[in-house]
């Protein structure tokens, strides 16, 4: 963030607000430095991984909701082998 002060250049800061939320939820959550402001959008693990999981990624809500039922109903999801 140093760097965008410095450089007097235009940032998104909906994009930089959203590395901040991730990488609050990545220190306190999961107890991992997940770099978002050190790498792009592409170049980060936890990001994509976390884009995925929200939909915005190939799959979209359909593996939220097979995560939700997974985690909810374990035995559901082994019968329709989810």
């Amino acid at each position: 963030m140093d760097d965008l002060s410095e450089s007097g250049a235009e940032f998104s800061a909906k994009e930089l607000m959203s590395d901040f939320t991730m990488d609050v939820i990545a220190s306190c959550g999961f107890g991992i430095d997940s770099g978002a402001f050190q790498t792009g959008r592409e170049g980060n693990e936890f990001k994509s991984q976390a884009a995925e999981l929200l939909g915005l990624g190939k799959r979209g809500i359909g593996s939220v909701f097979r995560l939700l039922t997974i985690l909810s109903f374990p035995a559901l999801a082994r019968c329709a082998k989810v």
